[in-house]
């Protein structure tokens, strides 16, 4: 796989590259994996909020007239 960054974006990276002592390309796939893993939490809440609300809307409507 080849990524191109822009230049700001590359020399960041090498500068984080040298201080941790890391590849660039161990760095890059540790933030596709946090990226990865965000869109999933979010899908899981959206999952649970779709439920909540199929599920207890009658209690939910109560509540939110309280």
């Amino acid at each position: 796989m080849t990524l191109r960054l822009p230049t700001d974006l590359d020399l960041a990276l090498d500068d984080i590259s040298g201080q941790e002592h890391t590849p660039k390309s161990a760095l890059v796939a540790e933030a596709v994996r946090q990226f990865i893993d965000r869109r999933a939490r979010a899908a899981q809440i959206e999952r649970g909020f779709a439920f909540a609300l199929e599920h207890d809307r009658e209690a939910i409507e109560r509540l939110a007239d309280a």
